[in-house]
């Protein structure tokens, strides 16, 4: 959730070691989140289900990756149409900039350093990605309020399962 929080304070004259660090925190909390939850969903699951409970757990992850990246894309774009109508020599093209924004990178790209046309873009594209971090950030909080009611389980359990490997007697003995 701070992560969320703090990538809200990119903007386009952050210097690269600000950027870098501000992205540590979100990158070294999402990393310690996608390998904890396989295993506590694990732990959750009974010892005979827990390769179904494993299977199912990277399926919704992975459907949560799609659906978060296509609300994500629609918040940003939505947003970033908004930010552009501020502009008034850009209001009547924000429609067709924000349907295709990942493309305007390089539009932006091969604009003038100086143009205030491509300061405009720049910005509006900063503030609509403060946005999506913002909502971002409220996922995380009601995650967060949602993990507090959950209850602590052990790792340390026998596997029972029929997909197992089986010792050979020779390698008993």
């Amino acid at each position: 959730m701070l992560g969320m929080e703090l990538l809200y304070l990119l903007a386009p004259e952050t210097s690269v070691p600000a950027f870098v660090f501000l992205n540590l925190i979100p990158g070294l909390g999402l990393g310690l989140l996608f390998a904890s939850m396989n295993l506590a969903i694990q732990a959750a699951a009974t010892e005979r289900n827990v390769g179904y409970a494993a299977a199912i757990y990277i399926f919704m992850r992975s459907l949560g990756q799609s659906v978060g990246v296509a609300v994500g894309g629609v918040i940003f774009q939505s947003e970033f149409a908004v930010e552009l109508r501020g502009y008034p020599d850009l209001a009547r093209n924000a429609t067709a900039l924000a349907q295709n924004a990942s493309g305007l990178v390089q539009v932006i790209k091969a604009m003038p350093e100086d143009a205030a046309e491509r300061t405009a873009v720049v910005n509006a594209y900063a503030d609509a990605l403060k946005v999506v971090w913002a909502v971002m950030a409220g996922l995380a909080f009601v995650a967060l309020l949602l993990a507090l009611g959950t209850k602590g389980l052990s790792l340390n359990a026998e596997m029972e399962t029929e997909q197992a490997l089986r010792e050979r007697e020779s390698d008993q003995r």
